[in-house]
């Protein structure tokens, strides 16, 4: 088989392999805030038991639940992708797989969904928190 040296694709090729890459850092980033707020959740679940704002609090509780099952599973495909475009950049003479930039941005969808999700998660406990100290400074 003949290898056709094309340094354009190889420059995106490694652009998407370093994007998938930063995808993993921002998992992970994600994973440990998300474990805060369920850490401090557990520490505080008695002093908002009778809060009026208890039921909105479980429910970003549960929200937060299922946004870290949400990125479980996209570090899994983000891995799986990685695996895919490794051999590529190092140039093993692998075929290219037109289905590359559709997995890209399905994962680039994904990651933003979830991102989307994280940070109204991150906003309904805040303002719960806020509420709660303004109204106790008053």
């Amino acid at each position: 088989m003949i290898t056709i040296e094309d340094n354009q694709l190889d420059t995106e090729l490694q652009e998407l392999y370093l994007i998938s890459k930063h995808w993993i850092s921002d998992l992970e980033f994600f994973t440990q805030d998300l474990n805060f707020f369920s850490r401090w959740y557990v520490k505080s679940l008695t002093e908002y038991e009778n809060h009026k704002e208890y039921g909105n609090l479980t429910d970003a509780i549960q929200t937060i639940s299922e946004i870290e099952n949400h990125c479980l599973a996209i570090k899994t495909h983000v891995v799986a992708y990685l695996q895919r475009l490794e051999p590529l950049i190092i140039k093993t003479n692998q075929n290219y797989q037109l289905d590359l930039i559709e997995t890209q941005a399905i994962l680039e969808s994904e990651m933003s969904i979830l991102l989307q999700s994280f940070k109204s998660v991150k906003k309904t406990i805040f303002d719960i928190i806020s509420k709660d100290h303004s109204t106790f400074l008053s």
